[in-house]
């Protein structure tokens, strides 16, 4: 059984002002953008990887709580993820 109230804690969160709360469509926060990076490739030497800004928060708190370590906020996880990967948004 999923516990749903560990899987919103883990879950990135719009803040309040975002207008994600009234329609995600409108969401102005920057959790649906995306970042890219590359990654060492076995096979071709490198890849891009792309990845959404709130799978890289979640990933990057999965990790941090992994190594006994708790961020303060949602930013300072991503400006961690960003500065660990040399990650960079990218324009659509």
């Amino acid at each position: 059984m999923v516990n749903m109230e560990s899987c919103m804690i883990e879950a990135a969160k719009h803040p309040a002002e975002c207008f994600w709360h009234c329609d995600w469509h409108a969401c102005n926060c920057g959790l649906f953008g995306v970042l890219v990076y590359s990654e060492l490739d076995e096979e071709s030497g490198s890849k891009i990887v792309r990845v959404t800004v709130e799978d890289a928060i979640n990933a990057q708190i999965k990790y941090a709580k992994n190594m006994g370590y708790f961020y303060q906020n949602q930013s300072e996880a991503l400006g961690e993820f960003i500065s660990l990967h040399w990650a960079r948004y990218e324009i659509l």
